[in-house]
């Protein structure tokens, strides 16, 4: 009687866009190597960096043949770069993750895997981990969402107006980005909230349970250093392009939470 073939397991696809995060790719790969879901294609795109880099990058591709480097010629700012990596990957299934950031739980993945199981991986599903705040030197602080209040399903409306927390580095198909038009590469900021918006319109969020899943470091750059009036801007440019009048409100309140924190 002949044995029935293994099943190979799914390839998930991180798409890792750097530019000058020398001091942090070393958490930020380790974090990917460790997880307790193998099958995994790591790539990072270096949008043209000035620092040391391309050396890590090249370093840990020597320690891990999962890790595959791509160098931008110029530079290309981040919707670009992963955008590029998205064109590059191999799996049918992708996440992303900044390079200053890193995987918390070792686990992340493998249960968001779990999560696309039980829905038989439908193209219209999203699978996502909680999101811990770390200071600059990667020590965790507060978390933004936990199994117990964590949102779930349509949450169309509360990622375009900004009124409940947002997922992120979550797990879904390539087929869905591409339906859903990929990021806006003309945008400067908030071109993954811009993503999210068109993905919510077409998919559901499920969480895997994991509250320790992304840690979001906040060291001064990025987003967190643009200026207040910038960020209304942006808000504005990529609200006004899905809004209807009942959702301004809901953004109203979350502006005002902006222009109060200075986040």
């Amino acid at each position: 009687m002949k044995s029935r073939a293994m099943k190979s397991p799914l390839l998930v696809s991180v798409i890792i866009p750097n530019y000058n995060n020398a001091q942090y790719l070393g958490a930020c790969l380790e974090s990917c190597m460790t997880q307790t879901y193998q099958a995994l294609e790591i790539i990072v795109i270096d949008d043209c960096s000035t620092d040391a880099s391309v050396e890590i990058i090249e370093a840990y591709c020597r320690r891990d043949k999962r890790i595959r480097l791509i160098c931008n010629i110029v530079n290309q700012k981040v919707s670009s770069t992963r955008h590029t990596g998205i064109l590059e990957c191999k799996g049918s299934w992708i996440t992303t993750l900044d390079s200053d950031d890193f995987y918390l739980s070792p686990d992340k993945i493998r249960r968001e895997v779990e999560v696309l199981e039980l829905h038989r991986f439908r193209k219209d599903i999203i699978a996502y981990s909680g999101i811990v705040l770390c200071d600059a030197d990667g020590t965790p602080g507060r978390h933004l969402m936990s199994a117990e209040t964590v949102p779930e399903g349509d949450l169309y409306d509360s990622i375009l107006t900004r009124s409940g927390v947002i997922p992120r580095d979550f797990l879904f198909s390539k087929e869905a980005y591409f339906d859903a038009g990929g990021f806006d590469r003309e945008l400067q900021i908030f071109e993954d909230w811009d993503l999210k918006i068109r993905l919510a319109k077409r998919a559901r969020f499920f969480y895997s349970g994991i509250d320790d899943g992304i840690g979001y470091r906040l060291h001064g750059h990025g987003l967190s250093s643009v200026t207040v009036l910038k960020k209304l801007r942006g808000l504005f440019t990529v609200f006004s392009r899905y809004a209807h009048w009942q959702h301004y409100a809901g953004l109203a309140f979350s502006m005002l939470q902006q222009l109060l924190s200075h986040r």
